[in-house]
Formats: C-alpha cells, structure tokens, sequence
C-alpha cells in the first residue's frame, strides 16, 4: 500500500511517522525545508519546493499547517488555505484513493457541553474558520471526484515535543527554571479534551488504515476535565518544581468555556470494521 503523510515534521506528524514505519507499506512523506528525515532510506521524500511526481496514493495523511502560534493570523484564510486546497486538488486529481485531513475543534467555535459530530460550525478564529472552509471544500470537490475523506477533527493535545507555547511545555519550562516558583493561570475551571499526542496517533492509525469514507469523526478522549484538574495531574506525574496561582490571568476570549467531544462515532466505527 502507498501511503503519503504530509507534516512529519510537526507535534502530531512526528508521532504519526514512528507508527507508520513500523508498518509494512511505501511510505512518502512531504518535504518542504531542510528538516532531517529519520530512517530516510525507508522512505520517499517530495520536495515541495521543486516539481514532483504526484502518484496514486492509497492513503493520504494531511497533517501539514502552519502559524499555530496565532489561531488569528490572516495568513490562515489568505495564504495556508489555498496553498492546502490547491495541494490536495491535485492529489485527488491525479488518484489519490483515500484522504485523511486533520481538522480542529476551533472550526467548531461556540458551543458547550459535550460535542458531537453534527454540531453547526461557527469559528470564532482566523485558523477555525480556514479548517472549515478547507473542510467544505473538500466536500465540493467529492461531488466530482471519487474518493473517500475521513475528516478528524482534534480537540487538546500534549507531549514532549510540543511547541512551546502550549500549555504542557510553558508549564514544564517554567518548572526547570530555578528563579521561577509560580506559574500564573486563569482559573482553571475551564472544562477541556485533553489526550496524549501518542495516544492520538494509534487512534488515526486505526481510523485511517480502514480506507473508508467517514466524514467528520471527533478523536480525542471524550473524558471532560478542568483545566485546574489537569494541570495537577500533570505535575504529579511528571514531578515538575512548580507551584500554581489560579485566577491571575483571563481565558482566552475565542474559546468556550466548557466543552468535550463525543466518541460514540469512532467507538462505532471500529466495532463495525
């Protein structure tokens, strides 16, 4: 089986790559700067920045994005949107078989409670509302070209390797600053969809590896936590020196204040396959 995965350089691209060489296929990945490729002689490298040969992939993982450090930036609608939709265009045209697009519970926006998959889309930032839109597009292009897409649409993350603003590394920084004792929060009563970047990995793997025409599939841990919750769990187990000040900072005003997502779908998904 050929299979593509774009972003493997990325947080959730970097784990998705150790699982698929483990597998027996021909794996692709996407190249677009100089990053290093592990284990390269296992895999075939495309070069964006040059002409390509585009093939018939079997399986298509698109986890590529840029400027995750600003949901905001317009460079998610004016320049990352149509560079994604032209990419996969191509690909679809020239056979690509089963598509496999990562999404975001930005692209959600306003809600509460727990989050299914028919929830109306109502993006409150320039990323959210470029995923929809990319999302929309791709179901446009369907109604020309056969193929399947699995949309999965990702909800809060954390590891070792994720950049540095984010929560888990901000916290785990400060913790091995020795001048540093208190780290600053809001209130931590904030109810969240917090997995393992691993843990999500082997889930697209399971999804992705069944070839099949899903749509929009939530995968995450659909276990609600507070933030506050949360943050003392990780402190416990990865015994950071650090202790926390709840309240002295405001929420961010783009993300609702309770909200988690349903997994009967993907349960049901994997008991029918």
């Amino acid at each position: 089986m050929k299979v593509l995965l774009t972003g493997h350089s990325g947080f959730i691209g970097q784990s998705i790559l150790k699982l698929l060489l483990k597998k027996k296929i021909k794996l692709s990945v996407t190249k677009y700067n100089n990053l290093s490729i592990p284990e390269e002689k296992k895999i075939t490298v495309i070069d964006l920045k040059k002409k390509f040969l585009i093939k018939d992939f079997d399986l298509v993982i698109h986890t590529a994005w840029e400027n995750l450090d600003n949901y905001n930036s317009k460079q998610h609608i004016k320049k990352i949107l149509p560079s994604n939709i032209k990419f996969l265009t191509k690909l679809i045209k020239k056979g690509a078989k089963n598509l496999v697009i990562l999404g975001t519970c930005f692209e959600v926006g306003d809600c509460s409670g727990e989050i299914d998959e028919k929830i109306k889309l109502k993006p409150k930032t320039k990323y959210g509302l470029a995923k929809k839109k990319l999302l929309f597009k791709l179901l446009s292009i369907k109604k020309k070209y056969n193929f399947n897409l699995t949309w999965i649409r990702i909800f809060y993350l954390y590891g070792q390797t994720q950049r540095n603003k984010s929560l888990f590394k901000q916290i785990q920084i400060a913790s091995k600053n020795k001048n540093q004792k208190i780290f600053e929060m809001t209130s931590g009563n904030q109810i969240r969809d917090y997995l393992h970047v691993d843990k999500l990995s082997k889930k697209i793997i399971s999804i992705s590896f069944l070839k099949k025409n899903l749509g929009i599939i939530n995968v995450c841990s659909g276990k609600p936590i507070s933030v506050k919750k949360l943050v003392l769990k990780w402190k416990k187990r990865f015994k950071w020196d650090i202790e926390f000040s709840f309240g002295n900072k405001e929420q961010k005003k783009y993300e609702p204040l309770n909200f988690w997502g349903s997994t009967k779908k993907f349960k049901n998904v994997l008991k029918q396959n």
